[in-house]
C-alpha cells in the first residue's frame, strides 16, 4: 500500500480462528528506543513537534535503532538530542509494542543515568527541538494536565517508578537480613 524509509503499510486478508474473514492493515516501522535520563533527582525530557498530532510533545530522548544493538542506540539518541552521554544505561524493557492494534515495531526502554555533557547534533526532522530539566512532581503534573500526552513516556515513567521500588524493596529485605 505505501512504504518509505520510516514506514511500510500492507493490508493482509485474515480469517479469524472462528472462519469469519476480516482485513487488516499493517505499519511496519523500525524498532525504538527510549532513554528515561536521570541527573541527580531531575529527568531529562525534549520538547519537539509532531507532526502527526500537530502540537508540540514533551517525551523522554527517543529514536530508531538503526544499526547494532538497543543499548547502543538509546545512548546515541540521547546524546544527539540532548548533548548528554549516559554513564549508565540499565534496561527497564523490551519488546514493547506501542499499538498493538495496527503496528508490529517494538521498542526498549532504558535508565540513562550519569549524563556527562557531550555533543548535541540533530537530525533534519528534529529541528526546533529543546531539551530541559524537571522534577518528578513536575513530570507528573505534565503527565496530569495532559502536557505529557505520549503514551511511551508516560510507560516510561511507570517502569521507572516499578525500577525504583523494586531497589527500594531489595535494600529493605538486605537490611532486614543483616539485623
Amino acid at each position: 500500500m505505501h512504504e518509505n524509509k520510516w514506514i511500510k503499510v500492507t493490508q493482509h486478508e485474515v480469517e479469524l480462528p472462528n472462519g469469519s474473514k476480516t482485513v487488516y492493515s499493517v505499519a511496519t516501522k523500525p524498532d525504538f528506543v527510549m532513554a528515561v535520563s536521570k541527573a541527580g533527582k531531575k529527568f531529562l525530557l525534549v520538547r519537539q513537534f509532531r507532526y502527526p498530532c500537530k502540537r508540540n510533545s514533551i517525551e523522554f530522548p527517543a529514536g530508531v535503532v538503526e544499526e547494532g544493538s538497543a543499548k547502543k542506540a538509546a545512548a546515541r539518541e540521547l546524546e544527539e538530542e540532548t548533548g548528554f552521554k549516559p554513564k549508565k544505561l540499565v534496561l527497564l524493557a523490551n519488546n514493547l509494542v506501542p499499538s498493538i492494534g495496527t503496528m508490529n515495531q517494538k521498542g526498549s526502554i532504558f535508565l540513562a543515568e550519569g549524563l556527562t555533557k557531550g555533543k548535541r547534533h540533530l537530525d533534519d526532522g528534529e529541528h526546533g527541538l529543546t531539551a530541559r530539566f524537571y522534577s518528578l512532581a513536575q513530570v507528573k503534573a505534565l503527565i496530569k494536565s495532559g502536557r505529557i500526552f505520549d503514551t511511551t513516556t508516560i510507560a516510561a515513567l511507570q517502569l521507572y517508578e516499578m525500577h525504583e521500588e523494586s531497589k527500594r524493596g531489595k535494600a529493605g529485605k538486605r537490611k532486614k537480613a543483616s539485623s
